[in-house]
């Protein structure tokens, strides 16, 4: 039996997708102090009204707070033991939020990358399989719709995070990298490079969408 298509894939046919906005920095404005992660253990609350808020605004798409929620960045708090719950709960606020809205939004599970300590070596490939690989599938356990690599400073550090979801589920997974110079992510990846391949290309974050990006990206895909 063929398996129906994904809603996120036949939503990205009919058109613009519109996502939700800030969920860290939206949180602290609303005056959580601590790290925005840790706020779906002490208040799922503020968390759900944030998600409740965005949907009320139109928002098609709307992210878990897991953000920096894998191990190494939760052990900096003294977490890394509450991987799976912060991450379940993550992905549970937001579907909480959506049935009672009674709106038929998309959940993305929101990764975001380990960063410095992967590009410097401090954090080994294996070690950033293995985070990536709790935090990936305690949101799967939560009922995310798909999952959003945000930010990502490398190609590298992508592709590791991307083997480490597929070994888990085949939903989909959106990964968008950081740019801050012309044409190159934080590692010196080219644009064509970083497109290479099947899926549509896009990218967040960084100084902004550099001027020759819709030129390169034509080129690279």
């Amino acid at each position: 039996m063929t398996r129906p298509r994904h809603p996120f894939l036949d939503a990205l046919d009919r058109g613009v997708i519109l996502a939700d906005g800030a969920t860290g920095t939206e949180l602290l404005a609303r005056g959580w102090t601590g790290q925005p992660a840790a706020a779906v253990l002490d208040d799922r609350e503020l968390v759900r009204q944030l998600h409740e808020d965005y949907i009320e605004a139109g928002a098609d798409l709307i992210f878990t707070n897991s953000f920096t929620a894998n191990p190494i960045h939760l052990g900096d708090i003294g977490l890394a033991d509450r991987t799976r719950d912060v991450n379940f709960n993550a992905a549970r606020i937001a579907r909480d939020a959506r049935e009672i809205r009674g709106v038929d939004v998309l959940i993305g599970g929101s990764v975001g990358p380990i960063g410095r300590a992967f590009a410097v070596g401090t954090v080994t490939p294996a070690q950033a399989h293995d985070a990536f690989a709790e935090q990936i599938g305690a949101l799967i356990e939560g009922g995310v719709d798909l999952l959003v690599f945000e930010t990502f400073l490398s190609l590298v550090e992508a592709r590791v995070a991307l083997a480490a979801a597929r070994e888990i589920t085949d939903i989909p997974v959106v990964v968008a990298l950081n740019f801050v110079s012309a044409l190159t992510t934080s590692a010196g990846e080219a644009i064509p490079e970083v497109v290479a391949g099947p899926a549509p290309a896009g990218a967040g974050g960084g100084g902004g969408v550099p001027g020759g990006l819709k030129k390169k990206t034509r080129r690279g895909g």
